[in-house]
């Protein structure tokens, strides 16, 4: 007996029952005729879902692709997605030279961490290069669901443990980003995207840079909580678990809410989709749909090096308030961080940002 599912990453698995027992296998496809097709396919044949063997080699000869093979499949979905050419051709650019420092014919699903390690940890990369290159070479392996590598690998480390901030060149990249795949998406006729998909993360992204508010506060934020004359936002829950505090309003923040969503009842959250609900939302699910678009622009945008999350638009926030020669005990009540030492991380930041500026004139 099985059944099919899928989980966040849009992979479908195959749940077998025997006994009182389950076991969970992926069918290597994000599309559902096909994963419905290689389901049949496995419980027609002999395979035992709780043995060993390896249920790739039921599902045919596309599973068994060399990285040349699995490269052209992924290059054709990311065609379908609504990437440039120049975006696919960055990725091929690094998957190449994987390919070439390894032997000819390697299938995809015969990949080690320790293969992956030495092409990421080349002594001759910058680091800026291999952190660019894990990010191209999992987004591979990802859309293969080779999920268990991808846990192996030591990714490229940074030198130190600072905060790595999104800065106002890096988030007007990336919201060029997004718009260049919306339009994309939009010109596609008929299978495109609906009016304001995606794109209305924008102004959020922007508002959470100028803001410094987490992701959660984001989710929660209602147009009863912001008031514009007094220029203070109300923030009814916070991580620290102290409720309604107010925090600054700031002008450039203020620009971005004129471009939420309308209408804007007092009890309607101020940041969702065209076609999302005004007035009741699954916080984890919305927080996930954004930071999962957040990193996947990220992914794709060429003109940003740091493999940034959505948080580092908080880090962003700091940083920038550092660099205009804020303190640390003013970053710590404009961040509301429970000790001033997290604050000083960002104090550090820009003081790093500081002494290369002054290497770079006096060199």
């Amino acid at each position: 007996m099985a059944s099919i599912y899928q989980r966040s990453n849009g992979t479908f698995y195959g749940n077998f029952y025997h006994d009182g027992k389950r076991e969970r296998l992926s069918l290597r496809t994000k599309d559902e005729a096909e994963a419905e097709r290689r389901l049949r396919r496995l419980e027609q044949s002999e395979f035992d879902p709780f043995s060993e063997d390896d249920p790739t080699d039921y599902f045919g000869e596309e599973a068994d692709l060399t990285l040349s093979e699995a490269f052209r499949e992924f290059a054709a979905a990311k065609r379908k997605q609504g990437r440039a050419e120049s975006t696919i051709d960055s990725y091929r650019y690094t998957w190449s030279a994987l390919t070439g420092a390894l032997r000819h014919g390697v299938k995809i699903d015969d990949l080690t961490a320790f293969q992956i390690e030495s092409f990421l940890h080349d002594s001759d990369a910058a680091r800026s290069t291999k952190c660019k290159r894990w990010r191209h070479v999992r987004a591979v392996l990802r859309h293969f669901d080779c999920r268990d590598v991808v846990e192996e690998v030591t990714p490229p480390s940074e030198p130190t443990r600072l905060p790595t901030p999104v800065r106002r060149e890096d988030l007007s990249a990336l919201t060029m980003e997004l718009k260049r795949q919306y339009r994309g998406l939009r010109s596609r006729k008929p299978q495109g995207c609906r009016p304001g998909e995606k794109i209305w993360m924008v102004p959020l992204w922007r508002f959470a840079f100028y803001t410094g508010l987490r992701i959660s506060e984001l989710a929660d934020l209602r147009w009863r909580d912001v008031d514009r004359e007094a220029g203070v936002i109300l923030l009814r829950d916070q991580k620290s678990g102290v409720e309604n505090e107010t925090v600054p309003l700031t002008n450039a923040a203020a620009k971005q809410l004129k471009y939420a969503p309308k209408p804007r009842e007092p009890e309607a959250f101020v940041w969702r989709s065209p076609q999302g609900d005004r007035f009741a939302r699954n916080r984890k699910a919305w927080s996930n749909v954004v930071s999962q678009t957040f990193s996947e622009t990220v992914e794709n945008c060429d003109a940003v090096t740091e493999d940034h999350t959505f948080h580092d638009l908080r880090a962003g926030f700091a940083t920038h308030l550092a660099s205009n020669g804020l303190g640390a005990h003013e970053i710590r009540s404009a961040c509301r961080h429970a000790n001033v030492s997290t604050s000083m991380k960002y104090v550090r930041v820009a003081n790093s940002d500081l002494r290369q500026s002054m290497e770079a004139a006096f060199a």
